[in-house]
């Protein structure tokens, strides 16, 4: 009924749930990079399994970032950036939506766990839960949005596309135009996150470290890859193209809209 407690959690607690022999989940609160890193049970919590027997799964949650590379080995890892507003009446909205029923999600997962699963050949780990919600809007006699999640997210988003439009809307981040290659320059507190970004763009578009800065040897490749803003997208206090808004020659050919486009050209 609750998650439980970080400060719960050790070698002999995860000893000990392993041998219930109950597949119910279980979900530890509050848990910090470093005591993840300690629970080295995890390396061979599958060791002594076979199919007589029933192991839990864990889920953690926590406001750090990358434990250690052993642990993301055995691991799903889902990032959600949350904010709301810190104020008195943004507190009260998020207690008021935590303790309010949800009574859709009891039907949900009941539906869920007493239908046959198939493993499948992809990755699609949602296949099953977007054919219950579709049974249900069926059910409901209501019209499935346009919004609704036909595909895998990754399908539908580029999300390392998605955190360069965000890179670039920064004040603090540089970009200059070297002729044959690209340079961006990070200021000193995001030095470790040049590795993420790195990683974003294609292998064509041959980006490479050096010291604060990524070097975009095949310009041509990475802005073909970033394409055009999203729509929407506030750049630099103006909204993108595909809005509506105009936008004059001026103002598109400085800022971030044309950093975007015709950002290193």
């Amino acid at each position: 009924m609750n998650p439980v407690d970080a400060d719960e959690v050790g070698k002999r607690k995860v000893r000990g749930m392993r041998s219930a022999n109950t597949a119910f989940p279980v979900v530890v609160d509050d848990i910090t990079k470093d005591t993840v890193n300690r629970l080295d049970t995890f390396r061979n919590y599958w060791g002594n399994w076979t199919p007589e027997a029933s192991f839990p799964l864990f889920a953690f949650i926590s406001n750090d970032k990358r434990p250690d590379e052993w642990f993301r080995n055995r691991s799903k890892i889902l990032h959600f950036n949350v904010n709301f507003d810190t104020s008195y009446k943004g507190e009260a909205e998020v207690n008021r939506l935590i303790e309010q029923d949800n009574p859709l999600f009891l039907w949900f997962t009941h539906e869920m766990l007493t239908r046959e699963l198939t493993l499948s050949n992809d990755d699609d780990a949602l296949r099953t839960a977007r054919a219950v919600m579709l049974e249900f809007y069926e059910y409901a006699g209501r019209d499935v949005p346009e919004w609704f999640p036909r595909r895998p997210a990754e399908q539908e988003h580029d999300a390392g596309r998605d955190r360069w439009f965000d890179l670039l809307k920064r004040e603090d981040i540089t970009t200059e135009d070297q002729g044959d290659r690209l340079r961006v320059s990070f200021p000193e507190e995001m030095s470790t996150d040049t590795y993420t970004y790195a990683r974003d763009p294609p292998t064509v578009a041959r980006v490479e470290r050096r010291g604060r800065d990524l070097l975009i040897k095949s310009p041509a490749e990475f802005l073909d890859w970033l394409g055009e803003p999203p729509a929407g997208a506030e750049l630099d206090g103006r909204v993108s193209e595909g809005t509506g808004a105009e936008t004059s020659e001026s103002e598109s050919s400085g800022g971030v809209i044309g950093r975007v486009r015709g950002l290193f050209s």
